[in-house]
């Protein structure tokens, strides 16, 4: 979105020098072929029929099945669990474990605050989380090939995941084709996958 604003709303943009992201999605209304890489929930909770039911109705159907889910920090961290961390293969388990040793913190430290992080998304409002289909779906207000010299001028890093279902590889590709300066790059794992090479990802967005 920085690199897409006018210079006139957005002066700083001449200042940005470079942009990482990580576990990228696309524009929906752009990628046409957004869907074909998603797994069937998400195909659900915010693809197409996310916006052909009305009101939000499917959303505001998951937060309320979501409430007791992530009420309490112990249900968050075992959710986290559930749905990303027990999820890890062999090898990148190996990665976290070295990941969460550099950065002095003991097992089950990570989980618990992500869960905790989670719960607090949501303790004060659900609005978020019922309007991340709409987000997803709406209008980024430009085409990233259709961007001027000037705003392609530096590089972009969108980093994937091979095994991530909720931002699949794919989008991260079409990105990459789509931005005239965009780079693409993909690790080993799951959704979590790219912080564990964060070292490596830095120092390849400082050679760009």
């Amino acid at each position: 979105m920085l690199y897409g604003a006018s210079f006139d709303v957005f002066p700083s943009g001449r200042n940005v020098t470079g942009c990482m992201v990580l576990a990228p999605l696309s524009p929906f209304k752009l990628h046409k072929d957004h869907t074909k890489s998603m797994t069937i929930s998400n195909y659900i909770r915010i693809g197409p029929p996310s916006q052909y039911i009305p009101f939000n109705l499917l959303q505001r159907l998951g937060s309320v099945v979501f409430k007791n889910t992530l009420n309490t920090p112990e249900k968050a961290e075992a959710f986290v669990c559930q749905t990303v961390f027990d999820k890890m293969e062999e090898e990148e388990k190996a990665e976290f474990a070295k990941w969460r040793e550099e950065r002095g913190k003991v097992e089950g430290q990570v989980e618990r605050e992500f869960g905790q992080n989670i719960m607090r998304g949501v303790q004060e409002s659900w609005e978020g989380f019922i309007e991340t289909a709409d987000v997803t779906h709406g209008d980024w207000g430009f085409a990233p090939n259709t961007l001027d010299e000037e705003h392609n001028a530096h590089p972009i890093l969108l980093v994937t995941s091979e095994g991530d279902t909720m931002a699949p590889d794919a989008m991260g590709k079409w990105l990459a084709e789509n931005y005239k300066n965009g780079h693409y790059r993909s690790v080993t794992g799951g959704h979590l996958a790219t912080i564990f090479h964060m070292n490596e990802l830095w120092q390849e967005l400082f050679e760009l």
